[in-house]
């Protein structure tokens, strides 16, 4: 479903890529939509935790209540 979303700044989502923060599978969609487009920053739910990540320069949120972010 992402094959043609265009490309953002800041992508929100409730779930995670594939196999990143947490013990839930995540999407291989948002996987690729990240490869492909490279957006400076993903935030997603779902997990229940707070960390973060990199793919590639992509910088990628797992927020889990509330978080203050600096973009």
């Amino acid at each position: 479903m992402l094959a043609n979303f265009p490309p953002v700044d800041v992508f929100i989502t409730h779930n995670s890529t594939r196999r990143i923060h947490g013990i839930h599978t995540g999407f291989d969609g948002i996987s690729s939509y990240i490869e492909r487009t490279q957006p400076q920053l993903v935030i997603h739910g779902h997990q229940h935790i707070n960390c973060e990540a990199r793919i590639g320069s992509t910088r990628v949120i797992g927020a889990y209540g509330h978080r203050l972010l600096e973009y």
